[in-house]
């Protein structure tokens, strides 16, 4: 079996120790206990010009940069902090280090300048009397690129990850603090600190650690093949391309035990391949199509960067996420709860169908609304309830319907569904309480202007589907009762005897929650699962195109100042 088996069966994630999150402090840490050396230079221009002069290669966060630079150096009471008249300081090689590795957090080295800073670094101090201005140019363009590098580490790059037709939605988050980088002496771990602000959840932990380990592991040898004929894809079957099959799987840590011929399909084999679809939640047929292909074929660059992006979405999240929390999955079609790094609970789950995405976002859970009534949203009403009336005006005569306009109560059978005029004309259409609404009997309330919520569904059927992405936007749960009574097992009146009898009754009653729950609605088509193997899922919005391509740019235009600036630096 490959080394890099732990990708998929084999692996266990070693946890790293878990750190404080200071992103969110204040800088009032910083006013004290500032560390200098007599090497260092006192700054002989602090104009706003001075420090707007740096380069910064993301545009996005150019401004917060200059920002934390120009209070960063009144801090350190404007004197250098990397460079002495003399010599680089040891926290500055540190620095170099922490850059070098940003591929092992899912960023690029040469967006924070690596090159630039180690060249001009080694030629300035190389002349053996380093001009002063210049060290103190340096040292500033070193504090921006920490700068941006905490920033990327806290915030995340993409600014504007979502659609309009696509809801995506950021956490809000303050600057990162300064304090401990002004504190810090030579000595200090700069990469300790580097760790303290990033995300401190363990869905994180365990997907970069993931990166990690595959950035310092032997590349795998992933044989790279086009279509299969699938109609003849049968045990006997025989193609060149069986042994790219069972190359791959190899190199995902599933071994193929080869029979007489290894080009040839045998009973193994196909087992083997399902093994794979249940890994990637594919559908499970034991046949090589396209999407199975897709990740079979998935070379180590490539899933470098899908890991990298999914660290960057777990970069939108709070800094600070409740000790219990509701994670829903979109892509993987999943529903967990959390206590701490504990899990307390999962289900299935249906989302939006792509037209009618769900928006990634979060929020708070706090109440309950038993036997619930539906009002339809309008776009509903034009797209599918009016369509349905003029082909049959009895279509809801039996499905617990109420049709309002301007408020009062209207028999639908008295409205020309025909009418030229009809869409222009506003019409509340309201599903009550019963076996039939759309809700079920029961809905999860997190109150929001996006009208987003989750709910039971009549539809049960829906869940034995490998991809569940069939409703209008909103949440359907697989099993809404054990899911409230774990809401309210802090609430003795409710237990699961109670709740389902509630259920039954199919009459409306609101139950607050007494403590409400945070919901991370979250996009993750890459994450390390709580056994620790890795999942990959199916990229159902297409988020992962666009969100890498953006990544991409950023890289290409990074590699390519970086390479020319240290140059023209040195003349």
């Amino acid at each position: 079996m490959n080394h890099i088996n732990f990708l998929i069966f084999n692996f266990f994630i070693v946890i790293v120790a878990g750190c404080e999150n200071n992103a969110g402090s204040t800088d009032k840490e910083s006013e004290s206990a500032v560390y200098q050396e007599k090497g260092a230079i006192t700054l002989s221009d602090t104009s706003l010009t001075f420090f707007e002069n740096t380069v910064v290669l993301d545009q996005n966060r150019k401004e917060i940069v200059i920002n934390r630079l120009i209070k960063f150096y009144k801090k350190n009471e404007n004197k250098t902090r990397w460079l002495h008249h003399d010599k680089p300081t040891e926290l500055f090689t540190s620095l170099l280090e922490v850059i070098d590795n940003a591929e092992d957090y899912g960023l690029y080295p040469s967006t924070y300048r690596i090159n630039y800073l180690k060249n001009k670094a080694e030629a300035l101090y190389n002349k053996g009397n380093p001009d002063q201005e210049s060290l103190i140019k340096l040292d500033r363009d070193a504090t921006a690129s920490f700068m941006l590098f905490i920033i990327h580490l806290n915030r995340g790059r993409i600014v504007d990850p979502g659609h309009t037709e696509k809801p995506w939605f950021q956490y809000f988050k303050e600057e990162p603090s300064i304090g401990k980088l002004v504190k810090s002496d030579d000595k200090s771990d700069l990469s300790k600190l580097v760790d303290d602000l990033q995300p401190a959840n363990h869905i994180y932990r365990n997907l970069r650690e993931q990166l990690r380990k595959l950035n310092h592991s032997a590349p795998r040898e992933i044989e790279k093949f086009s279509h299969i004929n699938l109609d003849s894809f049968k045990i006997g079957y025989k193609d060149l391309k069986i042994a790219y099959i069972r190359n791959n799987l190899n190199e995902w840590g599933i071994e193929t035990k080869v029979g007489l011929n290894k080009n040839e399909v045998d009973s193994t084999l196909i087992e083997r391949i399902k093994d794979f679809q249940r890994a990637f939640r594919i559908k499970v047929d034991g046949l090589p199509g396209s999407n199975t292909l897709k990740y079979l074929n998935m070379r180590d660059e490539e899933l470098k960067k899908l890991l990298a992006l999914n660290l960057e979405r777990l970069r939108w999240w709070p800094d600070e996420l409740d000790k219990e929390l509701i994670l829903i999955n979109v892509p993987e079609f999943m529903l967990r709860v959390y206590d701490g790094d504990n899990l307390q609970l999962e289900m299935k789950v249906v989302v939006g169908e792509e037209v009618h995405a769900t928006p990634i976002f979060n929020d708070t859970l706090k109440y309950i609304e038993f036997g619930p009534t539906w009002t339809v949203p309008q776009s509903i009403i034009k797209e599918e309830v009016i369509p349905n009336l003029q082909e049959n005006p009895e279509y809801y005569s039996d499905r617990d319907f109420k049709f309002y306009q301007n408020e009062e109560e209207i028999d639908p059978d008295t409205i020309d569904w025909f009418n030229v005029d009809i869409e222009e004309k506003y019409y509340k259409v309201v599903q009550q309480p019963g076996l039939n609404n759309a809700l079920g009997s029961v809905k999860f309330i997190m109150p929001n202007s996006l009208a987003i919520y989750l709910h039971d569904t009549p539809e049960d059927h829906l869940f034995n589907a490998e991809e569940r992405a069939f409703s209008h936007g909103c949440i359907r749960v697989e099993n809404p009762d054990q899911f409230a009574k774990y809401l309210l097992q802090d609430e003795s009146k409710w237990n699961l005897f109670e709740i389902n009898k509630k259920m039954a009754e199919a009459e409306k009653e609101k139950v607050y929650l007494e403590k409400p729950y945070q919901v991370q609605i979250s996009y993750l088509t890459a994450w390390v699962d709580d056994k620790g193997k890795l999942q990959i899922f199916d990229d159902i919005y297409d988020f992962d195109d666009s969100q890498l391509k953006k990544l991409e740019e950023m890289n290409e235009t990074s590699k390519r100042v970086d390479n020319y600036l240290p140059t023209a630096a040195n003349k």
